[in-house]
């Protein structure tokens, strides 16, 4: 059996994803080449897709305790987790994938039908994994590292990395185009953030909103701002621990959730709390935020434009 390799750089490892399909340049989306690279790290996180199914259904025997809703059948034992996604289509019986890994997903293999080994060699797929998203494996990946990822924008302004956290038009795309001359932004709509001994790492992802400009690149995270479309331009520092835990949770991008996954990732949330300084920032969709924002980590509670 031959393997095709490819190597991705994202939040400080390395996908390494494995084939026994060839992998052109228009197999992925292009969303994915800046991320590409050839000096893979020691920290590897293993995708390995096959092509050779056997039949499998929603009733098969599974011993193990499992989750189940109408896209995904989860497995989950002492050793490994088994994904089975199910046909979306009534009765659901019908398993169209199945992924079988470790418990710290690092290593990942991908067991795809018939169907989806026709859209491999039709090309431009948008996630690596070939699921609905890579956030599902990356976020699981992540949460043991640890780390997790955020609906956010990411930006590195003067070498230093800021978040600005908030759903879906919350104003993340509006701030990214306000300060894409300043600084360079990771991404739009979902960044990683990992902790290690001197601090907390950004990174930005592939899965970016309605701002195409992303990036590979990471820098040491010095501040996150809650988003608050206002008359004003306006900084205020958040000091209640409560409220920023609550804040955070409500932007966590989850995978399909263990309790491992919760525990781990309330962990790295409530160490956020406690070491990167929070903010909420008002914003009059106007470039007078940009100085504010700069002057952010200094030792007053509100600016204000």
């Amino acid at each position: 059996m031959s393997n095709f390799k490819k190597y991705y750089q994202i939040g400080g490892f390395t996908i390494e994803l494995v084939s026994e399909l060839p992998i052109g340049n228009n197999t992925f989306h292009s969303k994915f080449f800046a991320f590409e690279t050839t000096y893979p790290s020691s920290e590897k996180m293993i995708i390995e897709h096959r092509f050779q199914w056997d039949d499998d259904t929603i009733n098969s025997s599974d011993n193990d305790p499992f989750y189940i809703n109408a896209t995904w059948k989860i497995i989950i034992s002492e050793n490994r987790v088994i994904y089975k996604w199910i046909n979306p289509n009534p009765p659901h019986n019908n398993i169209l994938r199945k992924a079988v890994c470790d418990r710290q997903h690092s290593h990942i293999v991908i067991l795809n039908d018939n169907y989806l080994k026709n859209k491999y060699l039709a090309g431009n797929l948008l996630s690596l994994s070939m699921f609905p998203t890579d956030q599902i494996l990356i976020g699981a990946y992540l949460a043991y590292k640890q780390g997790c990822i955020l609906h956010s924008l990411g930006i590195i302004l003067n070498n230093e990395g800021f978040l600005f956290l908030g759903h879906s038009g919350a104003g993340k795309s509006t701030m990214a185009n306000l300060m894409k001359d300043e600084a360079e932004i990771l991404c739009d709509d979902r960044n990683i953030i990992r902790k290690f001994p001197y601090g907390y790492q950004l990174y930005g992802t592939w899965s970016h909103g309605d701002v195409t400009e992303i990036s590979p690149k990471s820098c040491c995270l010095q501040a996150i701002f809650f988003l608050q479309k206002s008359p004003i331009n306006a900084i205020e520092k958040i000091n209640d621990k409560k409220t920023i835990i609550t804040r955070l949770l409500a932007c966590l991008i989850r995978p399909i959730s263990t309790s491992d996954w919760w525990n781990l990732s309330i962990d790295v949330i409530v160490n956020v709390s406690d070491t990167i300084p929070c903010f909420i920032l008002k914003f009059n969709q106007t470039p007078e935020i940009i100085n504010l924002i700069k002057n952010a980590t200094n030792n007053h509670t509100c600016y204000e434009s």
